[in-house]
């Protein structure tokens, strides 16, 4: 049984029991405004606290919440999605928040990653992680422990989880997870609102995806409205005749002004969805083919991509704002 002590998250803001051995990743290197990482001193265990925007429709329930859980664990796994096996999902009670009923998630996966040399390489990665929603906040808050599983660091014929055994390692992280939904509590509701601006939320998760840039050829563009289909390269390791293959995937891009044309050699970078299957946008053409970049529609850098989409929520709050006080009347 591990020994916790609360621990004040965003300077007080949030308070929550962690284990005693965890130790605040702040102090060794700069975290985002918007996150709290945790690490294990003993192991390799880590707790990432994530206040992000709220994505999705308005209204709350198992569709709406499901497809939000989605959206969150692919944009932080980002390409390797095709990695990524979900066990087991289920409804989570925050017991110090039962007032405000929040609607609350946890889903339990595993990412085995590919084929690599290296020696430290984790056999498969197991996350459990945690959605709370906060419509009225407009937004999302993101409780997600990693276990690595090193080769020689757990016992594999403890882990089944198609037989539902979940192992030493696993086992203490949702022992974790149990005691941060019990003692998590929002101090201050301000942190929400003001201290970390939708704004900066974007640009934050923005940074974070960088290292997910791709780079890929156009295959199809002008068959849908602002959405063009991009081929990334890749290889597959066969390990029953020890031999790469090619493995290519095609990725739906959100093409702003539709600069884009068959053949282009491009570069793609996660943001926020657009669509069911759309979760990629342009960053810049690599190569063009065809018409000389000079006489297409710009590319719309991030930093107005961001101002176009928060003056939508503006105009569509402002909406809200005049329907609400017509039904007033």
């Amino acid at each position: 049984m591990s020994s916790y002590r609360s621990i004040p998250l965003y300077g007080g803001a949030v308070t929550c029991d962690l284990p005693q051995r965890f130790a605040d990743v702040s102090k060794l290197r700069q975290v985002p405004d918007n996150q709290e990482v945790w690490i294990d001193k003993d192991g390799f265990t880590s707790i990432i606290f994530d206040i992000t925007e709220r994505v999705g429709e308005p209204g709350s329930g198992p569709e709406i919440d499901g497809r939000a859980m989605t959206t969150h664990l692919e944009d932080m796994v980002g390409s390797d999605i095709d990695t990524v096996k979900i066990w087991n999902t289920a409804e989570t009670e925050f017991t110090r928040m039962q007032e405000f009923q929040p609607p609350a998630y946890t889903l339990i996966a595993t990412q085995t990653p590919h084929a690599s040399n290296q020696a430290s390489a984790p056999d498969f990665t197991a996350i459990t992680m945690t959605l709370l929603r906060l419509e009225k906040e407009d937004t999302d808050i993101l409780i997600t422990i990693n276990v690595p599983h090193i080769k020689g660091e757990y016992d594999a014929d403890e882990v089944d989880l198609e037989l539902g055994k979940q192992g030493k390692l696993i086992g203490d992280a949702v022992e974790i997870a149990a005691r941060i939904w019990e003692t998590f509590e929002i101090k201050d509701w301000g942190l929400l609102g003001t201290c970390i601006a939708p704004a900066l939320l974007v640009v934050a998760k923005a940074a974070r995806r960088v290292t997910h840039e791709l780079h890929g050829v156009v295959v199809s563009a002008g068959l849908m409205q602002k959405t063009v289909k991009v081929r990334v390269g890749g290889q597959k390791w066969n390990k029953v005749i020890n031999k790469w293959f090619a493995d290519p995937k095609h990725y739906l891009v959100h093409d702003p002004n539709s600069s884009l044309r068959t053949g282009d050699v491009v570069s793609i970078v996660p943001g926020w969805p657009t669509s069911k299957h759309k979760r990629h946008v342009i960053k810049n053409i690599i190569a063009p083919f065809g018409t000389p970049v000079e006489e297409r529609p710009p590319i719309p850098t991030l930093e107005e991509r961001i101002a176009e989409r928060e003056a939508k929520r503006a105009t569509k709050a402002e909406r809200r704002m005049k329907a609400k006080e017509e039904q007033k009347q």
